[in-house]
């Protein structure tokens, strides 16, 4: 049996969004036959551990010496690295695929080390040309500019060795930085997702938007469309996540602002069983609405897709090439400023709320078109022919 190191930020002690994300890909690779590694942080040091058998082995102590988000969000980088050279030593791995992320000198070595060692390597560009930054890492803010030039200066060292790239985001037309390179669609473990079982409440709409709140996921609009609403159906939004880079702060300010308390309710993160329940009550789901404030006008964004897998009817802007455009089940709005009519909002909420079974259709359509499953055939498909599409 092949194996596959995946490299990513995977811990155990801190939250972390996307572990979710990475277990999919995971998942999908040990049904497509393959032996799935990987680094995981307990908070106190990095275990190689096989995804397929449970099997671990401690690779690295880390510092206590810093708070542990603090450590997560700066060393851990570097740390995170000189594991995955100890890691080579450690199991022989025909490919690896690797996240994009602030890379630093152990990187470069790691990269080296595998290609001496035969490894095939991917990575993955999460989001191409998004934020100005061809390679799809985060400019924040001027405190953090220096680093990140030094950062994306080792990324390029890195990148060198990289054979093949896989690229979420704009077209990049089959090569990037000189090597092959594949668009593929954020995909979803299906399995993983607990299928809605629909709650309608008697008090109106219900709209649940779920995100660790960016600015770029837009859902101010959404509180504009509502302050903007004059139709007869009594509209309740429910933000449910953690404030990523303040805006969720911003948010319910703006609430406030416009008078809409009782109509705008903040449960902050919510996961597991609650969440389930949440989301039985739940009319419609709220995707990203912010793209273009990033620089996108295409994404295949993850809360889409959950929301599809789950049976949640939702709304989303921008182009995602998953989504067809007569879906019955996601209703796309502009990807702009300009105003949402909650009127639309409202008259799509009642139209799929009598379709008794958007649930199952809108599941088996995710298994379909949105599954890691699927993406990981066309990337592993694409590897064994050397790059060729």
């Amino acid at each position: 049996m092949k194996s596959i190191f995946f490299l990513m930020k995977y811990p155990t002690c801190v939250p972390e969004t996307l572990k979710r994300k990475f277990n999919g890909q995971m998942n999908a690779c040990m049904r497509l036959g393959y032996e799935a590694w990987y680094l995981e942080w307990d908070g106190t040091g990095f275990d190689l551990v096989c995804r397929n058998t449970g099997q671990r082995r401690r690779v690295m102590n880390t510092t206590r010496a810093l708070p542990r988000e603090t450590y997560y969000h700066t060393l851990y980088f570097v740390d995170m690295y000189r594991a995955a050279i100890r890691a080579l030593g450690m199991h022989a791995f025909q490919l690896m695929y690797i996240r994009f992320l602030p890379t630093f000198p152990p990187a470069v070595r790691f990269v080296r080390l595998a290609k001496k060692r035969g490894v095939t390597l991917v990575q993955e560009i999460p989001t191409y040309l998004g934020q100005g930054n061809g390679d799809g890492s985060v400019q924040p803010g001027l405190a953090r500019r220096v680093g990140l030039r030094l950062s994306n200066a080792y990324a390029r060292l890195a990148q060198r060795h990289v054979d093949f790239f896989t690229v979420i985001g704009e077209d990049a037309g089959g090569r990037l930085y000189g090597k092959p390179a594949m668009n593929i669609h954020n995909g979803i473990d299906v399995g993983a997702i607990p299928l809605r079982s629909y709650q309608p409440r008697q008090d109106g709409l219900h709209l649940l938007l779920l995100a660790s709140m960016c600015d770029w996921h837009g859902y101010d609009r959404m509180i504009d469309a509502l302050r903007r609403y004059r139709g007869g159906e009594t509209i309740t939004l429910h933000f449910a996540g953690n404030d990523g880079d303040g805006s969720l702060a911003k948010w319910r300010e703006l609430a406030r602002e416009q008078g809409l308390e009782d109509r705008v309710c903040f449960h902050g993160a919510v996961y597991g069983q609650e969440l389930d329940e949440l989301v039985n009550g739940m009319d419609l789901g709220i995707s990203s609405l912010g793209l273009y404030r990033i620089g996108l006008s295409v994404g295949t964004v993850m809360k889409g897709r959950e929301y599809m897998a789950r049976g949640l009817p939702f709304v989303y802007a921008g182009e995602d090439p998953a989504i067809a455009k007569d879906d019955p089940f996601a209703l796309q709005v502009p990807n702009d400023d300009s105003p949402i009519e909650m009127e639309d909002v409202a008259a799509f909420a009642l139209r799929v709320r009598v379709t008794a079974d958007a649930a199952q259709r809108m599941r088996e359509y995710a298994q379909q078109n949105m599954s890691w499953e699927t993406e990981f055939e066309r990337i592993l498909s694409a590897v064994d022919k050397g790059g060729r599409l």
